[in-house]
């Protein structure tokens, strides 16, 4: 009966079980703080893949409208490189998807390293931008440009119905990818009207 009224070593298990739980606590706010830091180290890469991406959209849509004639005084300092046939960038930016010449590739998948993989591609700071035209849906639209409403070649009259100006829709793929951190990217799916 001795040894069941001596409770000198419940204190140490008090305290061991205590140290567990605040180990345990320790242990997961360390996790907590370390995948916070990687989330938002993750975002920030995202988010500057996503703004070179930006970027070179509208990089993209000058190509478009010009018909692949870029003003040079524009866009001093980027190197571009078409990659697609002549032939392809013709077709993609003036037909319909499926009279496009049967060598233009539609799918989806851009990669850096395969020239026949993108229409077009070019450097913005560390990063390689690529893009592609996966999709041509034609409008009333001429090639150049012109809008084709009211007014164009007689003068419009109360009687006159003017042609709704329907555009051609692209849709496009566009990769972002840093060169130094492959890691780094972002793709965009873009659909633009012209």
């Amino acid at each position: 009966m001795r040894y069941a009224r001596n409770h000198n070593g419940i204190a140490l298990m008090m305290v061991l079980v205590v140290a567990a739980i605040a180990l345990a606590i320790m242990g997961t706010l360390i996790h907590m703080v370390i995948s916070g830091t990687q989330v938002s180290g993750m975002h920030k890469r995202f988010a500057s893949a996503r703004e070179a991406s930006e970027g070179g959209k509208g990089i993209i849509y000058e190509y478009v409208d010009t018909r692949g004639l870029l003003n040079a005084s524009s866009f001093t300092g980027i190197n571009f490189q078409v990659a697609s046939s002549s032939t392809c960038i013709y077709d993609k930016l003036n037909k319909k998807t499926s009279d496009w010449d049967s060598s233009c590739d539609a799918s989806l998948l851009m990669d850096p390293s395969d020239t026949n993989s993108y229409d077009l591609s070019f450097d913005l700071g560390d990063y390689q931008v690529t893009s592609k035209i996966v999709n041509t849906v034609e409008g009333n639209s001429g090639p150049g440009g012109y809008n084709l409403d009211k007014g164009g070649v007689v003068t419009a009259n109360s009687g006159e119905v003017p042609v709704a100006h329907v555009p051609y829709l692209y849709a496009m793929e566009i990769d972002a990818t840093n060169t130094k951190n492959p890691a780094e990217k972002a793709c965009l799916s873009v659909l633009l009207k012209y």
